[in-house]
């Protein structure tokens, strides 16, 4: 089923909304432990969610110095994550689904003069998920990300099928009270979408 993402610690303050002290913790614990790939995906994530979120959060997010330290490190942990889990398909689905709904809001110069995803920071997310599906083709999760984003393939009775099974997947793919957890059992839970 892949990584566990429960974090018993940082879920406490995210569902507090105490996302300062999470991210210090987590920035803490990447420094400790920087090729721990369950902290570098959950710090990326939290830098992510507070960034394209900081309107609606307002004062239980960050100031703007805040959030500009996230868009850094946010943009370290990509490249970082490039460099030491090349080949890691949760690496390569979550930054690069992250990084495919909002590539304007980092820097991603570095990921590019890598040269492995390409040279168009709006295709760089897409080749990081086309990578993961190539690694995983079967992971059902993965294949729902990565196939059925166009409007005409989500009216089949494959793209129904699928989304059914993603949903018996995801509690236990997603456990915790996280924000991480919590947006990808909403937004991958596409069971409720209209067919018609």
């Amino acid at each position: 089923m892949g990584m566990d993402y429960r974090w018993e610690a940082i879920d406490a303050l995210e569902v507090e909304e105490k996302y300062a002290e999470a991210l210090t913790l987590m920035v803490i614990e990447w420094e400790k432990r920087p090729e721990d790939l369950k902290v570098v995906i959950r710090l990326g994530f939290l830098c992510w969610y507070l960034i394209v979120e900081a309107g609606v959060l307002g004062d239980d997010g960050l100031d703007a110095h805040g959030i500009t330290e996230c868009e850094k490190l946010f943009s370290e942990l990509a490249h970082f994550g490039q460099v030491t889990f090349p080949d890691d398909r949760e690496f390569l689905w979550t930054f690069g689904y992250m990084i495919s709904l909002f590539p304007e809001f980092f820097d991603l110069s570095a990921l590019i003069a890598a040269g492995n995803y390409g040279e168009d920071q709006y295709e760089l997310g897409e080749k990081m998920i086309e990578r993961s599906y190539t690694l995983q083709p079967e992971d059902k999760i993965i294949q729902l990300i990565y196939l059925y984003n166009g409007p005409a393939l989500t009216k089949s009775q494959e793209y129904r099928e699928l989304c059914e099974e993603v949903a018996l997947q995801l509690p236990f793919k997603f456990q915790g009270k996280g924000e991480m957890q919590q947006y990808f059992r909403e937004v991958l839970n596409r069971t409720n979408s209209d067919y018609d």
